[in-house]
């Protein structure tokens, strides 16, 4: 049932080259789509363009080179040099953005089938875990990110504070920043009333 369409002769003929174009774009489309949907909050989204031209890209440049295996191994030290430059906004993008690289790895590598049934399978489940809310923090759960010189001792000098205006809190992280200048504090907070954010 998974097979793939292409015959190990014929692998780059004009047909084959427009099937994987035309399947993986659509595929990805679909994923940026539903990307959209599911980061409403975003104004920018800059990500669903990617989205969209990666699976074709993917798709091509696997089936120029799956049958050497040479080329094969120097394409994955390249993709190992590409990552991305700056953390992403949502960690839930990096779900999106291999999903589909193996939608342009199945359609290059013939199983235009089995791309179609995995990007439908996988947007379903995508969908559900966005409308059912699934692993979302509370409302009142925040991140506080707090940078103090440092030469400050900083054990329990922020306790008072946070447990005036928080039902818990805890310090998740310490690193330096600005050479070794500065350090920031990450507390994981739980606000007692969301309309005190300003005045703590």
């Amino acid at each position: 049932m998974f097979t793939s369409i292409f015959e190990e002769s014929s692998k780059l003929t004009f047909l084959n080259v427009f099937i994987i174009l035309a399947v993986s774009l659509c595929c990805g489309l679909g994923i940026a789509i539903l990307h959209k949907f599911t980061h409403k909050e975003r104004k920018d989204n800059i990500l669903a363009t990617t989205l969209v031209v990666l699976p074709p890209l993917v798709g091509i440049i696997i089936n120029l080179i799956s049958s050497d295996i040479a080329m094969a191994f120097s394409l994955a030290g390249i993709f190992t040099l590409i990552r991305f430059r700056s953390e992403p906004a949502d960690s839930k993008d990096i779900v999106y953005v291999l999903l589909t690289a193996g939608l342009g790895l199945a359609c290059g590598l013939g199983f235009i089938f089995l791309a179609i049934v995995i990007a439908i399978f996988m947007s379903a489940v995508l969908a559900i875990l966005y409308m059912t809310k699934f692993g979302q923090a509370k409302s009142g759960i925040r991140l506080l990110k707090i940078v103090i010189p440092e030469n400050l001792e900083f054990d329990n000098a922020f306790d008072e504070v946070l447990a005036k205006y928080c039902n818990s809190y805890e310090l998740q992280k310490t690193r330096t920043c600005d050479y070794g200048s500065l350090f920031e504090l990450t507390y994981v907070i739980d606000i007692k009333n969301l309309s005190q954010i300003k005045a703590l």
